[in-house]
């Protein structure tokens, strides 16, 4: 289970090669990903 915080929700989206290789094998494999509702206060 993972919880992301906002700017790597905001790359996982939008801008993937910010994200090491690591970060984005966990995103992409059948792992439990949960955003916190504070994301969307945070974004612009």
């Amino acid at each position: 289970m993972y919880l992301l915080d906002t700017h790597t929700l905001l790359w996982a989206l939008f801008d993937e090669n910010s994200l090491s290789e690591n970060v984005k094998k966990i995103i992409l494999d059948d792992n439990d990903i949960f955003v916190s509702i504070a994301s969307l206060w945070e974004l612009p």
